[in-house]
């Protein structure tokens, strides 16, 4: 969580965190700074000279649950 999520939410950091952790565990990990600092630091070494145009969403699966709880009209699948 980032002092922006508690600020857009209006919540402290235990109650966002309670709100948010279930929709963004992928494989038991729970999205940190440090996973998009990563992605971030990915992108910008040798290693990526080949991608382009690719939109890269380091949110734990928060975009997927959204997703699912959208098309089927209730919560996430997991």
């Amino acid at each position: 969580m980032t002092s922006l999520t508690h600020h857009l939410t209006g919540t402290e950091a235990e109650e966002a965190r309670k709100v948010y952790d279930p929709k963004t565990k992928l494989n038991g990990e729970v999205v940190k700074a440090k996973h998009v600092a990563d992605a971030v630091l990915f992108l910008a070494s040798q290693d990526s000279e080949v991608i382009t145009g690719h939109d890269m969403v380091v949110d734990g699966g928060v975009l997927k649950a959204s997703k699912v709880a959208i098309i089927t009209g209730g919560g996430s699948s997991g």
